[in-house]
Formats: structure tokens, C-alpha cells, sequence
């Protein structure tokens, strides 16, 4: 797409990445224009929901800079809470479809001027190629947005929230039965929630048009019927949706949007 011209978002840790990019006006060495620069005082000040609502508005990349952990006053516990959300953020991305190498995630000092433009210069390059996102098109992809919107209610989930509040401690000192997690185990249970909560989302969204089935949401979600009708005794717990009809003995199911 050689008239392709992406739309950047570059998020700066203000004593790091920003001032690496703020000394480039000295040093008169030229980067790409199509970045615009949110300044921050660290990366763990944005909210992960954020990085999705970019998306759906339609921005091609993300680059993300913040400072490293041995520079400046960064907090430890700020700095595992950023790599755990990008990781997050990235496994949101692939079940999406969304291309994973539109959000750039690393760390600068503030001497790294010639290393952040060059790195501002590969990703834009790199965005060019992987080309327009699909929610920026005069006519958004609808299965992208309901996806991107999936993934921002997946971030608000307040066990997702906990279980990341409370990582450091349930690998030092352990739950309330002394049973200490390593970062394996933490991983695990992360992406069973967001796994578990992208499918009822799904389930969701698909009841929401029309009422279905167990049968149907399975064949559509490619996952077992048990696994399906686990998922709606969740969301019917939530009040989140209702046993609509009975259609020639088959239950058919439908999104409460009252209950949301």
C-alpha cells in the first residue's frame, strides 16, 4: 500500500522515552510524522482499556516507550503490572485477529535518542506493511469492533484485576492455604480467565442478534456444548442472559441487555 499513510500513537514515559525524543530536536535527525506523542509520567498510568478504545478508533499502531526499571524512581511493582498487561493486551490482540506487531512495547533511557527514532522509524515501516486496521476504513469491519469491544469488557473483569493485584504476593508468600504460584502458574490462570470471558462475551454478542442454542453457539465458537453450557450458567448467574423460548424441545437462549 504504497500511499498507505498509518495513524501512531506513541505513549512516552516522560523520563525516558519522551526525553530520548525530546533531545532528537537538537540532534536535528529526522522520524516519521506520522506519530503523535501522548507524554507520561509511566507506562502504568494508562489504562489497558485505552489502548483497545485507540484501536476502535481507528489508529494503525501503538508505540509504547517507558523507562527503564533501573533508571530514574520506576516502581518494581509498576514495572511487572506493564509487562503483564502487554502480555495480556498481545493474547487479546491474537484472538481478535488483530495483527500482535501493531502494539510496540519497550524500554528507553534518556540518552537513547539515535535508538527510539530508529525504532520509530522501523515500527512506522513496519505498520505500512501490515497495513491499514480495519475499524479505520470509511466502512469499520463490524466483526473487529464487536471483538475490540469484547476484549475492553475482558479488561474491566475484576477477577482479571485481582489475580494481577495480587501476583506478587501469591508467588512470594502464597494463598491463605500457604500454597505459593510461580509465574507459570499466574500465566495459567490469566489466560483461563481471558479465555473463559472472551467466549461468554462471544456468547453474548451472538445471543444479543438472535436467540441460539447451545448447539448453534457451539458450532459457531467451535468449542464442546458442555463447555457452552458452562459458560450460560455463568452469564445466567450475572443476569446477564435469559432462557428465551423452547423451539421443538431445544432451548434457545438470548443476551439480557436489562440485566448489563
Amino acid at each position: 500500500m504504497d500511499n498507505f499513510e498509518p495513524k501512531i500513537i506513541g505513549i512516552l514515559c516522560d523520563e525516558g522515552a519522551y526525553h530520548a525524543l525530546d533531545e532528537v530536536g537538537e540532534t536535528r535527525i529526522l522520524y516519521p510524522s506520522n506519530i503523535m506523542i501522548m507524554r507520561t509520567q509511566g507506562t502504568s498510568y494508562i489504562a489497558t482499556s485505552t489502548i483497545i478504545e485507540l484501536f476502535i478508533q481507528g489508529v494503525d499502531g501503538i508505540f509504547i516507550g517507558d523507562c527503564k526499571v533501573d533508571d530514574f524512581e520506576c516502581f518494581l511493582d509498576d514495572y511487572y503490572d506493564v509487562k503483564i498487561f502487554i502480555k495480556i493486551l498481545k493474547k487479546l490482540m491474537k484472538y481478535m485477529g488483530l495483527n500482535e506487531d501493531r502494539l510496540y512495547f519497550n524500554y528507553f533511557s534518556g540518552s537513547d535518542v539515535g535508538r527510539i527514532v530508529s525504532e520509530i522509524s522501523d515500527f512506522t515501516d513496519e505498520i505500512k506493511e501490515i497495513g491499514p486496521i480495519a475499524t479505520s476504513m470509511e466502512n469499520p469491519d463490524i466483526s473487529t469492533l464487536e471483538s475490540l469491544y469484547a476484549a475492553k469488557c475482558i479488561l474491566q473483569n475484576f477477577k482479571l484485576k485481582a489475580v494481577i493485584g495480587k501476583r506478587l504476593e501469591l508467588i512470594t508468600s502464597g494463598n491463605e492455604y500457604d500454597s505459593k504460584k510461580d509465574q507459570r502458574d499466574i500465566d495459567d490462570l490469566l489466560n483461563k480467565i481471558i479465555d473463559d470471558e472472551y467466549k461468554r462475551i462471544k456468547i453474548l454478542l451472538l445471543t444479543w442478534k438472535k436467540p441460539q442454542s447451545v448447539k448453534d453457539l457451539a458450532l459457531k465458537l467451535k468449542i464442546p456444548k458442555q463447555m457452552v453450557l458452562e459458560h450460560i450458567v455463568t452469564l445466567t448467574d450475572r443476569g446477564f442472559i435469559i432462557q428465551e423460548k423452547i423451539v421443538d424441545h431445544t432451548k434457545l437462549y438470548k443476551a439480557d441487555i436489562q440485566g448489563m
